[in-house]
């Protein structure tokens, strides 16, 4: 694919991998709309489909290594959405409609560079709509209903007034960025995210940490990042508030950080209904690489929730 030779380009001129929301506005500034599945070094081009590290990584770009080095090779499976009328750059006071087609969605949402969080209704013509206001990254979600969970199909930036540079830089209203590697420090960024929004921390409680242990280790095992749909049940309180989020990367830093990145997972951290947490992680191991997995568990008593 063109668009994934020309961001493998881009990264071995930049050298280095952009992490999390990083490389989602990387790839959208080359005109990938989808995820990427893997950046490895490799000696040339897959030969074969049948080379790739995924069955599911079925398109892929290669840049050449300087002076007949090792390249790098992107892979990337097919994306589920194509965005048409949303572009990558605006400025603010700009107003734009778009549509997505492909895989049927049931929510649109979006996050402000403030973290404010908003649904976009269809309009009767299945169109969408998005008015900008701040300078910085709009981060636009498509979603669908899998009856466990929201399923994610699309995660998509507007950069408003920002260069790409600028976004991955980790500027104010860029890309999400975490210093966490433990545990208790996405405690202290989570709490201290919904102290700047003017909500009460959550506590910590040791029984959804073990409920989390469980959702990581088999988020890990199976390599399929989706909702529990017996996750009430494990909660022991079917009907009751609660939430999970979802996160993966090479570390706890870039794990958090893609959940502050959704605008459906930033919400559920800005729930007010909640008041307790569970938190855990896991190393999943898979054909190009390990990765950690970090997991949420929200629990509340208030009237509404957000999974």
């Amino acid at each position: 694919m063109p668009q994934l030779d020309s961001l493998a380009k881009d990264m071995a001129s930049l050298g280095f991998i952009p992490e999390a929301g990083g490389m989602i506005v990387l790839a959208a500034s080359r005109g990938w709309p989808g995820r990427i599945g893997s950046v490895t070094q490799a000696e040339g081009p897959p030969d074969r489909v049948d080379a790739l590290s995924s069955p599911d990584d079925r398109l892929w770009g290669y840049c050449d290594g300087s002076g007949g080095g090792v390249g790098l090779l992107v892979e990337a499976p097919m994306p589920a959405i194509l965005p048409s009328g949303l572009p990558l750059a605006t400025l603010p006071g700009a107003r734009f409609r778009f549509e997505l087609s492909g895989a049927a969605v049931d929510t649109v949402l979006s996050a402000a560079p403030s973290g404010i969080v908003s649904g976009c209704a269809r309009d009767s013509a299945g169109g969408y709509s998005l008015e900008t206001a701040d300078t910085g990254v709009y981060w636009i979600e498509a979603m669908s209903d899998t009856g466990s969970g929201p399923e994610v199909l699309l995660l998509l930036p507007v950069l408003c007034g920002v260069t790409p540079a600028e976004a991955i830089s980790g500027q104010a209203g860029g890309v999400p960025r975490s210093g966490a590697s433990t545990l208790d420090d996405v405690l202290d960024e989570l709490n201290s995210l919904r102290r700047e929004s003017g909500l009460p921390p959550l506590s910590r409680e040791p029984d959804l940490d073990s409920i989390a242990l469980a959702r990581a280790e088999s988020v890990a095992m199976s390599g399929a990042v989706r909702h529990s749909v017996n996750l009430a049940l494990l909660l022991g309180a079917p009907g009751g508030l609660f939430a999970e989020n979802i996160g993966s990367g090479s570390g706890l830093d870039e794990a958090w950080s893609m959940i502050l990145t959704s605008p459906a997972h930033r919400s559920a951290c800005l729930g007010e209904v909640y008041d307790g947490v569970g938190l855990a992680s896991c190393i999943g191991i898979e054909r190009n690489g390990w990765q950690y997995i970090l997991i949420h568990v929200f629990t509340g008593s208030g009237s509404d929730a957000a999974d």
